[in-house]
């Protein structure tokens, strides 16, 4: 039988880290949490659920290092990646149990994330999300973290749906417009290749529309 590992990322998300788990609890076999530093009750809310192995991880401005160190420790067949503001749809996870055999190891799902803050540029965007486990996928990129393979495939998937809270304001948005902004120019000021000067300029374009 198939088996599932979640991987989360969090820091500060007691107000948000239940919702997500509970979201997944009964498909998943083990679900590893990343702590970023959290100073709230994060991880004693999330160390209530047998299934959930914390890691501490201190924070360095890279979402791909903080991802990657959860499918390092994940020992499932599959991947399932959600950050803590985020809670799969229970429609989705009788399609996703159906649908892991017909995986391949090069295939990416791109799951739809319906973006619930009234203050998105748009209401929903696709999300890599569900891959094969120790297929040599990682993530990749400082911010807007892909997961990447040699001959990747990805898949935009509207049977796979996540509610994405992501605040209540305009105010939550600017700020982590903000945060991006700065990470990615701090990243722009290295010697990087040149696809990844494209990536990050893109986006952060979409961070400055923004603003």
């Amino acid at each position: 039988m198939n088996s599932i590992s979640v991987c989360i990322i969090a820091k500060n998300e007691e107000h948000n880290i239940s919702r997500c788990i509970n979201s997944v609890l009964d498909i998943a076999n083990e679900i590893i949490l990343v702590d970023t530093g959290s100073t709230d009750n994060t991880i004693s809310i999330a160390k209530q659920f047998d299934k959930v192995k914390v890691i501490n991880h201190q924070w360095n401005n890279n979402y791909s290092q903080a991802r990657n160190i959860a499918l390092n420790n994940s020992i499932s067949d599959y991947s399932l990646v959600l950050d803590a503001d985020e809670e799969l749809t229970s429609q989705s996870k009788k399609y996703i149990l159906t649908s892991l055999d017909t995986l391949k190891d090069n295939q990416i799902i791109r799951a739809k994330y319906i973006n619930l803050n009234p203050y998105s540029l748009n209401k929903f965007h696709y999300k890599s999300t569900l891959f094969k486990n120790n297929k040599g996928i990682k993530y990749h990129g400082v911010a807007h973290d892909l997961p990447i393979i040699d001959n990747a495939v990805y898949i935009n998937s509207d049977n796979i749906v996540v509610n994405h809270y992501n605040g209540t304001s305009k105010e939550f948005l600017k700020q982590k417009a903000l945060n991006n902004i700065q990470i990615m120019e701090s990243e722009l000021n290295k010697n990087i290749s040149k696809e990844d000067k494209a990536y990050y300029l893109n986006h952060l374009a979409e961070s400055y529309h923004f603003l």
